[in-house]
């Protein structure tokens, strides 16, 4: 359920940015969409580098839901500053 509200936040952020949109409340919804995936991903969401010196980094599937909330929160800050 988070990858999909992850790929749901991340892909209608980029839509809303590239295609006429560009409306700020919109974006501000899917950035909430992203934050909750991190929330709502019910699955590992880090393990112990190969390392072993103690590090932990994120799963795969944490790093997308990750990686989805930072874009939609940049597209979000764009739209904010008025950076079109």
């Amino acid at each position: 359920m988070g990858l999909l509200l992850a790929f749901l936040g991340g892909g209608l952020s980029l839509l809303n940015f590239s295609a006429e949109w560009r409306s700020l409340p919109l974006q501000f919804i899917f950035a909430l969409l992203s934050l909750g995936s991190m929330f709502a991903y019910k699955g590992k969401r880090t393990r112990s580098s190969y390392e072993g010196d103690g590090t932990s980094i994120f799963t795969l599937g944490f790093a997308l839901c990750f990686l989805s909330f930072i874009g939609s929160a940049s597209i979000l800050l764009a739209l904010v500053m008025g950076w079109q």
